[in-house]
């Protein structure tokens, strides 16, 4: 039963719809169009089974904020980037880009505000990763005193021909990132004219994901609205950041847990070429 369960929830992901099990709820998040008729009617004649997966999921120890001294582990999923960039020598295949295009009057001191205020609200997107003491890798958050506005934003001119304009997204989105140096969020604001502006966001996967391109775009909008019409953040703060998350996993993915993903995995991906 537990295979049909996973195979149920992979299949849901694949199709773009995540489930979430809080205080006895089975909760779903999707992208648009995601929860077609087909995809609901999976979820209800799965109801009961996946809330009983979800209760039989026992985890020792609570997602909480840990001290900002402690060197943070890196998770699975940024263990595994790691890796691949270290093979890869700094590959921008992991590149994650999204463009807005500004029209009317640019408040440059919103823009610059609120792009900070991003910066400093998300601790991963001022992490650096580097070999610690024990000999592995390990994230490493720069404080937000120590951060330089050239550390992450570009500030240029564009002719605005629509040729110029895909050439100029292209060769931003594949600047490769220096894991060890980098910040892992690198803005371009490009001036077409004065009422037209392009903005190109590029963080490296290693601290985002799909979701996080779409929560970076809104925060971003929030902030500069607010701050042009000389109002405070209304953001809530974060009291966890991914470096806690980091944490939590590690310590509940040892031993009979993380080999019983690891048998789970070995099954799913017997018999597959090589290659």
């Amino acid at each position: 039963m537990v295979d049909i369960i996973e195979d149920v929830i992979l299949t849901l992901r694949k199709n773009g719809v995540y489930l979430n099990y809080q205080n006895g709820t089975l909760k779903t998040k999707s992208a648009k169009g995601a929860m077609t008729e087909e995809v609901i009617a999976i979820i209800k004649n799965n109801r009961d089974n996946l809330i009983r997966y979800f209760e039989s999921v026992s985890l020792s120890t609570k997602l909480v904020r840990k001290q900002r001294n402690l060197d943070a582990p890196l998770s699975y999923s940024q263990y595994r980037l790691w890796v691949l960039d270290q093979v890869g020598g700094g590959s921008p295949q992991y590149n994650m880009s999204s463009a807005m295009w500004l029209r009317g009057d640019l408040n440059i001191t919103a823009f610059k505000k609120a792009l900070f205020n991003i910066i400093q609200r998300h601790e991963v997107l001022r992490t650096r990763f580097s070999m610690g003491s024990e000999n592995d890798v390990v994230q490493l958050v720069e404080k937000v005193e120590n951060i330089r506005e050239d550390d992450y934003l570009t500030i240029t001119s564009i002719d605005g021909g629509e040729e110029n304009i895909a050439q100029f997204f292209a060769k931003e989105s594949v600047r490769s990132f220096d894991l060890s140096q980098d910040l892992m969020i690198r803005v371009h604001l490009a001036s077409v004219n004065s009422a037209e502006h392009i903005v190109v966001f590029t963080m490296h996967h290693i601290a985002s994901d799909g979701w996080s391109l779409k929560i970076l775009v809104d925060e971003f909008s929030n902030l500069y609205s607010a701050y042009v019409m000389g109002e405070e953040s209304s953001l809530v703060p974060l009291n966890i950041q991914y470096s806690d998350y980091s944490f939590w996993q590690r310590e509940n993915l040892q031993g009979d847990a993380i080999n019983e993903q690891l048998r789970y995995w070995e099954k799913k991906l017997a018999g597959l070429p090589v290659v």
